[in-house]
């Protein structure tokens, strides 16, 4: 296998996103008074929680302004973004790429919003293309370029940013930013708080599962109980317990765990 080849494929096993069939045209972020192409998609975490999944009620439908126009941009979109004072914003959104895109306000896909808007919601890692493309992959963004600037981004703040050299290394595409907790990590978690589980346990049956929502932060945002759980003396112990756990802090989506309690 070629270096060329060896480096496509790690960038394609070390990015997991949604697999788009075709390469994508990409966002668009100014940053230290220049613009770059933008590799990832910040605005889609918000979009989820608010159209597909929203907090209470049905899924609701994408809006009619996002619907995809052409397989190299199936998001239906291209975000401008900017990096100011530390932050993260969003500042235009259009309709297409090019000088063809014509702008949506943000305020008819998120009503009472305006921009520039902060991406509070956004936790990740931002990746900025740089010099020439060594390796073109018909896929999404995992086409290679010399450099990859990466930018750690936790609740809208950068907290750091590294460049990774493709021409000269293999493509390690994290640069050591933390993208989830290890599951090493996970359980040892889990253990230190094991003499309060016990404690739980001595007020009855507590065999049954039990799914934690982590957010980068380390903090535990969402608890569901199974089985025998829910409602029952150990089960309300457990909620206060779980509650109250920290893991590690990580750049990335939250992290859903799950356990199986005797």
């Amino acid at each position: 296998m070629t270096r060329a080849a060896l480096v496509a494929a790690m960038a394609l096993a070390s990015f997991p996103a949604t697999a788009r069939a075709t390469a994508q045209y990409p966002e668009k972020l100014i940053y230290k008074g220049k613009t770059h192409s933008l590799f990832s998609e910040p605005l889609e975490a918000r979009l989820a929680s608010y159209w597909d999944e929203p907090a209470f009620g049905p899924p609701r439908r994408r809006p009619a302004q996002l619907r995809a126009r052409s397989t190299a941009c199936w998001r239906g979109y291209v975000g401008t973004w900017k990096i100011e004072r530390g932050q993260l914003w969003l500042v235009a959104l259009h309709t297409d790429w090019e000088s063809r895109g014509k702008p949506i306000p943000i305020g008819d896909i998120f009503p009472g919003e305006s921009t520039p808007l902060r991406a509070s919601w956004y936790s990740g890692i931002l990746r900025v293309p740089l010099g020439k493309r060594l390796v073109y992959v018909h896929m999404g963004f995992h086409s290679v370029y010399e450099q990859d600037l990466l930018i750690a981004v936790r609740a809208g703040k950068v907290e750091g940013e590294r460049t990774v050299d493709n021409r000269n290394r293999g493509a390690e595409r994290s640069a050591g930013f933390r993208v989830r907790p290890t599951e090493s990590e996970l359980a040892r978690t889990l253990m230190g708080a094991a003499d309060s589980l016990q404690r739980c346990a001595r007020r009855g049956k507590q065999r049954g599962r039990v799914e934690l929502e982590i957010q980068p932060d380390g903090s535990v945002s969402r608890i569901r109980l199974f089985g025998a759980l829910p409602g029952s003396p150990p089960g309300r112990c457990l909620f206060g317990v779980l509650a109250t756990l920290r893991y590690p802090p990580f750049f990335g989506p939250p992290v859903t765990t799950r356990h199986l309690l005797p």
